[in-house]
């Protein structure tokens, strides 16, 4: 009722002591459980994907790689607006009728989904082939663009599978097949790549093209073996009536998350796009630094995918007051575990980039800004989750709507004038505008997020912030002041109560299944 709706602030307790953390463990495991393994999939598969750009940034030039990054940021847009916003639909609908029983109406709502996804991104694909002269020619003044652009075109149907068969795998809450799917194309692109570009000598092209092993490769696994053992299996069949009400839903909740994610999508890749006008070589140093950023966001935000199917479920089962408390706990423990490695590319980008190649670390500054977007990235990320997995999608839309905006004007005025810095800058100007909106459409739906939560793991990063650039400034060590980093991180997050024993001891059982007290 709209009367009750209330903050959320912590709560006192009136004998002075801290307030026992109480949660029902099973909807808390299944966020932690799935967030670890879609952690563990952005750690190993984003881990190769860094081995990766480090093996193309050492045997390709920075134009080549540039214009290779130009082109997969191309795939990576035209892959959202050709998704309809429908993986977010799967992923809700999934786990809705899974919860239900209803498995009949959850396998239909994945192969409705695939059938519309597949048409639109072919005639997307077929778009950019059509066009791929003229956006290399005009815009970026590069003809030997072309044939890259080509490619990218080809690869968007498999993309939007592998899209898909992921939202599949959260709704089911498998997602260690989400982290099988995307070791396949990492792996694959690190195979390949070698052999397409030192012994065919492709150069850029031979970089998309070892994108491209690696997505028909992913996408023919989970057709083929995936998404068989991931789906639960029913010899029922849904009414006709009851097929058209699934799809007049899907679509109409798709809608604002499809709006929502091109926006959002073309927002971050905006920056690198428009770098590419005034030099490849600045596309190639700014997409290695946004690259790690992205691997920070997918650590920290991993915890929203997870969120959504399970939040799905409180909200199909009528158990909406404790949904308040599982986002507060989940944001609290995502960002208290993930801080150290905001940590290092805060105090140490030059070393993380140099690590590459000594020219990448121009791209310092841009990495540290970048790390800091993280941090409201991945509230915004929870909170959007949230108000999908609630079923206010155009809240969720209009939040991203927001951010996105703010960020394309942002790196529109500031690109020209301070190339990566500013594109890094706009994306901060997003996620800033995008977790304010997210957090007052949760107010409006009577949700709050708890201001310790927050402001528990944000007290430890800042003091330990501090004392690692002061003594990487003093001693210039970078392995002895990472060490100590790390010492005074821990010791402040027991002290503060970012998190606490028994929730690392948590954390660890529950992917393995272990039975909590």
């Amino acid at each position: 009722m709209v009367g009750e709706r209330k903050t959320h602030l912590p709560l006192e307790n009136v004998e002075g002591r801290e307030p026992k953390r109480c949660m029902d463990r099973k909807p808390l495991e299944k966020v932690v459980s799935g967030s670890i393994y879609l952690s563990l999939d952005l750690l190993l598969s984003s881990g190769l994907g860094a081995l990766f750009w480090f093996l193309v940034a050492k045997i390709v030039p920075p134009d080549e790689v540039g214009m290779a990054s130009t082109a997969i940021s191309f795939l990576t847009t035209l892959n959202v607006l050709s998704s309809l916003g429908l993986p977010v639909a799967i992923s809700k609908y999934v786990s809705e009728y899974n919860a239900q029983g209803k498995v009949d109406l959850s396998r239909f709502a994945l192969k409705f989904s695939t059938r519309v996804g597949l048409g639109v991104s072919l005639f997307v694909s077929a778009s950019l082939f059509a066009l791929s002269g003229q956006i290399s020619s005009f815009i970026y003044g590069l003809p030997k663009l072309q044939p890259i652009m080509i490619l990218a075109a080809f690869l968007i149907p498999f993309q939007i599978l592998l899209s898909f068969y992921n939202s599949c795998y959260q709704g089911c809450q498998v997602m260690q097949f989400c982290l099988i799917g995307d070791i396949i194309v990492a792996i694959s692109k690190l195979v390949t790549v070698p052999f397409l570009v030192l012994y065919l000598g492709l150069m850029s092209y031979g970089i998309v093209l070892a994108f491209a092993i690696g997505l028909i490769l992913a996408s023919l696994t989970g057709y083929l073996f995936l998404v068989p053992r991931g789906m639960p299996k029913s010899q029922n069949k849904p009414s006709p009536q009851e097929l058209k009400e699934i799809k007049r839903g899907i679509l109409a909740f798709s809608f604002p998350n499809y709006i929502a994610g091109v926006a959002g999508t073309f927002s971050l890749q905006f920056g690198l796009m428009l770098l590419g006008v005034y030099s490849m070589a600045s596309v190639a140093y700014y997409n290695l630094a946004f690259l790690i950023s992205s691997i920070l966001m997918g650590i920290t935000g991993s915890v929203a995918s997870a969120l959504l199917p399970t939040v799905s479920e409180q909200w199909a089962t009528g158990s909406r007051n404790a949904i308040s408390k599982l986002l507060s706990t989940v944001v609290r423990l995502s960002l208290a575990v993930s801080s150290p490695f905001l940590l290092g590319a805060l105090i140490f980008p030059a070393e993380v980039l140099s690590l590459i190649s000594k020219p990448y670390a121009t791209a310092s500054l841009p990495l540290q800004i970048l790390a800091l977007s993280v941090f409201f990235g991945a509230l915004g990320l929870s909170a959007t989750s949230v108000l999908n997995g609630i079923g206010n999608a155009r809240s969720a839309m209009m939040a991203t709507l927001i951010s996105s905006f703010g960020s394309i004007a942002v790196t529109s005025v500031l690109v020209p004038v301070q190339g990566m810095v500013g594109a890094a800058l706009g994306i901060l100007a997003g996620y800033i505008l995008r977790v304010s909106a997210g957090i007052l459409f949760l107010r409006m739906e009577g949700i709050g997020l708890e201001r310790e939560s927050v402001l528990k793991p944000s007290i430890c990063t800042v003091i330990s912030f501090a004392a690692g650039s002061f003594l990487y400034s003093l001693l210039g060590n970078f392995f002895i002041v990472f060490a100590v980093v790390a010492i005074i991180y821990l010791a402040s997050a027991r002290l503060i109560g970012a998190i606490s024993l028994e929730e690392v001891k948590f954390l660890i059982k529950a992917p393995l299944g272990k039975k909590q007290d």
